[in-house]
């Protein structure tokens, strides 16, 4: 191995280092969207895991589904979060999956695409990390009839990230990154991701979206949000 080769093993164990000392303890939420296939970050997961950070993983429709009949989308989800649950336990992690039910929901008036999230079984969840259990969520909800209704699978991550004190959200999606003018940001804070939507010049609906997402996340107060491209990065290498 050449030395450079030395050298980059050697900074890429001190970046690790440093990330797991800065977030021992803490609860990273992974959002889950598109066709990310989670054999790509189970690694990742498994350092984290190693070192006492507990993870949570919210699982997204993809495009080509968001359109089906609920019970259809029921079918599916459950599908994925039982692939998912496999592939964990192989791995010799401990998944708790959920079907929808730690997600309390009510259908909006205007019958808007999304019902809103009004609160979470969170004895489930907590008990889940303080045994080292994941959490899978599925991105439906319940309401006090016992219906499920869509939700949107970002709404679920802020909104649990605030109520178990989760200052991390990954969005893990084929996106690897923003684009704008050409240009790749791998790095953007509050204040340029406020410039660049107050411009309102972004004609990519999803880059659009993630960026908008990521502004209501730091106003709520949660201080990292990260972009990552499965099949390419690293949990511990901050994007956003």
């Amino acid at each position: 191995m050449s030395n450079s080769n030395n050298i980059k093993k050697l900074l890429d164990t001190m970046e690790l280092i440093h990330y797991i000392e800065k977030f021992k303890n803490k609860i990273f939420v992974l959002v889950v969207t598109g066709e990310v296939d989670i054999r790509d970050i189970i690694p990742d997961i498994i350092i984290l895991q190693s070192f006492n950070i507990k993870v949570v993983i919210v699982i997204g429709y993809t495009e080509k589904y968001k359109d089906i009949a609920l019970t259809d989308m029921n079918n599916k989800v459950t599908d994925i979060i039982l692939e998912i649950s496999g592939l964990l336990k192989r791995n010799d992690l401990d998944p708790l999956p959920s079907m929808g039910t730690e997600v309390f929901a009510r259908k909006l008036k205007d019958r808007s695409e999304y019902a809103r999230i009004t609160g979470f079984d969170l004895e489930t969840i907590e008990f889940a990390l303080k045994h080292n259990k994941i959490p899978i969520i599925a991105p439906l909800g319940i309401d006090d009839r016992g219906r499920y209704h869509k939700l949107d699978e970002k709404e679920i991550a802020l909104e649990l990230a605030c109520k178990i004190n989760s200052n991390t959200i990954f969005y893990v999606s084929e996106v690897d990154g923003i684009e704008i003018n050409n240009k790749k940001y791998q790095y953007l804070n509050y204040n340029q991701v406020k410039e660049i939507l107050d411009k309102d010049n972004i004609e990519d609906k999803v880059t659009k979206e993630i960026l908008s997402f990521s502004y209501d996340v730091m106003n709520r107060g949660i201080k990292e949000f990260s972009i990552l491209k499965g099949e390419t990065g690293n949990i511990y290498q901050e994007v956003l």
